[in-house]
């Protein structure tokens, strides 16, 4: 017969980690850990939405479970130790191999006429073996009610999580729902505010250019002037005397109508400060302002 370390041992392999009791019809997930079918059905259908293992958490598939049918064997077997193991304790007192008689309620354990009689016991509540067998029978009815006193708490507690928990969950699934709406009007605001922003820039691009193209024909216009008087001045220089000094009246004219004041600034400020008007929602720090002299 196994001695009571190893039938402790055999006892934790084969425990049930939600009902704590040995396992009945043990089914095996994918995740590899066993239960007791009865709890591990009980466990998804009435306490988790989702079909996750107890013990790692993992998603498992519910439709999977198969019968472990070596532990179902094992768990056979721990039981017939443990009754072959209480049934000789039962018949006989351990150290004295002697009927047991009394039950010592200090130490809860049973006793033979010569545990009663060495006197470790004296100083202790001692009662007949069948008296201590009705009063534990009293005991343990007592103790069936307050267990299920607890256990009807712990439901009410259940029963407490679950509307509290669908409260919060529906409050989530609103405030999920107003979070999509405000987002999509934003986005649609946004959306909007660039195409009138584009718009915007698109038209000041155009001034901008128009404005631009035409103080170039002004400038290419000046250059132009300026090359032909240079020319003109060129071939008057080299010509004779007489033909020099024909129409000379009209080539200085010429000349000194090129001795312009400055040309002035293609954009004003007002263009300017409308473009940094433009980026201002976005950034103001790389706009080409004119250096000061």
């Amino acid at each position: 017969m196994a001695d009571e370390g190893t039938l402790k041992t055999f006892q934790v392999q084969v425990t049930c980690t939600l009902c704590m009791g040995y396992f009945d019809a043990p089914k095996v997930l994918d995740c590899g850990h066993t239960f007791c079918h009865n709890c591990i059905s009980k466990y998804w259908t009435e306490f988790l939405s989702t079909s996750n293992c107890p013990e790692c958490k993992e998603t498992v598939q519910s439709g999977n479970l198969l019968p472990n049918r070596g532990l179902e064997s094992l768990v056979e077997l721990v039981k017939r130790l443990e009754a072959d193991l209480v049934s000789e304790k039962e018949r006989v007192c351990e150290e004295h191999w002697r009927p047991l008689t009394s039950f010592c309620k200090g130490d809860r354990t049973p006793l033979c006429t010569l545990c009663v009689e060495s006197g470790e016991h004296q100083n202790h509540d001692m009662v007949p073996l069948e008296q201590a067998v009705e009063e534990l029978k009293e005991y343990f009815l007592a103790c069936i009610d307050t267990v299920r006193s607890r256990t009807e708490s712990v439901l009410f507690h259940k029963t407490d999580l679950e509307s509290e928990g669908e409260v919060l969950l529906k409050s989530a699934q609103i405030a999920k729902e107003q979070m999509v709406a405000k987002f999509h009007d934003l986005h649609k605001f946004l959306l909007l505010r660039e195409h009138f922003l584009t718009s915007k820039i698109e038209s000041t691009e155009q001034e901008i250019i128009r404005t631009r193209d035409k103080h170039m024909e002004d400038i290419f216009r000046q250059i132009s002037f300026h090359q032909k008087v240079v020319h003109d001045l060129q071939e008057k220089r080299y010509q004779p005397p007489t033909e020099l000094v024909q129409d000379i009246g009209s080539m200085i004219g010429r000349y000194e109508h090129t001795n312009v004041a400055p040309c002035p600034e293609p954009f004003s400020s007002k263009e300017r400060w409308q473009l940094w008007d433009l980026l201002d929602p976005f950034s103001k720090t790389s706009y080409p302002c004119k250096k000061q002299k």
